[in-house]
């Protein structure tokens, strides 16, 4: 439905205590608040509608259907009492006397009933016999002083902010700190190219080895051959349970947080320092390939895959 149907149905449900013709619906719609103001008078069944749910909150009452609320309300709107009126005449009598609040025995519509019986009179009167222990603003008037304010707002400059000296200046250094860790490249990437570095490094060094002695080529192959682990390997932190599960944890998710690298952070820490205090009061076995196979095999990613050894490696070597 457009817009312009809206507005022109809507005018078709004013009530009969507020003629507007569309043109002023069509302005003022965008006036409408998404609560009810207590102190505005409703002027079309939409008001009404926003009007008792309002009524309806402040005072505590359960769940009611919502037409006969609205047809209760319906007269008293007409005659120009606002929301905060109507909670007024439901907590006191038109001398002022102060009566107590709904028990939530019996019916509520009968209850409100004969709360506002006395302020309306006789019940053949078109109009409530009492005014209204608070005077409304009528609809018209407050989507008016909206528009005004909204429109001062708008046309009013806005005041921009002028850094300071010294918040130029410290926006500057932020920059270049910003600049210089952005041509480092990701800890990711630099914790592989050290390793890199580091085999072209021990390939060149192992060049001056005596022939009878193995490179390092040939110690990863034979401790591969003895189904054995290298005792310097970081994935032997996947042993400690709680890298493990927190491993798990951060595989298995498709967008890791901050708390989630921070955990395994943690975890690595308190992981490494546990196995050198193992080294350093006795001798710690070798660790089968088998062993350390079937807890890395747990470790999978958000879509089901294995983690690549290598991204472990990096992973548990940056934290």
């Amino acid at each position: 439905m457009s817009r312009e149907n809206t507005t022109v149905s809507e005018s078709k449900r004013m009530l009969p205590h507020a003629e507007i013709d569309p043109e002023e619906v069509r302005r003022r719609i965008a006036a409408r608040p998404p609560v009810w103001p207590g102190r505005v008078v409703p002027a079309t069944d939409a008001h009404l509608v926003a009007a008792a749910a309002v009524i309806t909150g402040r005072a505590c009452w359960p769940a009611y259907p919502q037409h006969e609320l609205v047809a209760l309300l319906r007269p008293w709107t007409t005659a120009g009492w606002c929301p905060d009126a109507l909670l007024i005449a439901l907590d006191r009598t038109p001398d002022g006397q102060w009566l107590p609040s709904w028990t939530g025995h019996g019916d509520l519509l009968d209850h409100l009933t004969a709360r506002l019986r006395p302020w309306w009179g006789d019940p053949a009167a078109p109009a409530p016999h009492h005014d209204p222990p608070v005077q409304g603003t009528p609809y018209v008037v407050w989507a008016d002083r909206q528009a005004e304010q909204r429109a001062q707002q708008s046309a009013r400059p806005r005041p921009v902010p002028q850094i300071e000296v010294d918040g130029a200046a410290g926006r500057a250094a932020a920059l270049a700190y910003a600049r210089s860790r952005h041509h480092r490249g990701l800890p990711m990437d630099r914790v592989q190219a050290r390793d890199q570095h580091r085999d072209r490094v021990q390939t060149d060094l192992d060049k001056y080895l005596p022939p009878d002695m193995p490179t390092t080529a040939d110690q990863r192959t034979a401790r591969a051959e003895a189904a054995t682990v290298d005792p310097a390997d970081d994935l032997l932190l996947v042993l400690d349970p709680v890298v493990h599960r927190t491993l798990r944890t951060l595989a298995a998710t498709s967008t890791p947080g901050r708390h989630h690298h921070a955990a395994l952070r943690h975890a690595v820490r308190a992981a490494r320092a546990r196995f050198a205090l193992e080294r350093l009061v006795s001798q710690a076995p070798a660790i089968e390939a088998t062993v350390l196979a079937q807890a890395l095999n747990d470790l999978t990613g958000s879509h089901g895959e294995p983690v690549a050894y290598s991204d472990l490696r990096t992973l548990l070597r940056i934290s």
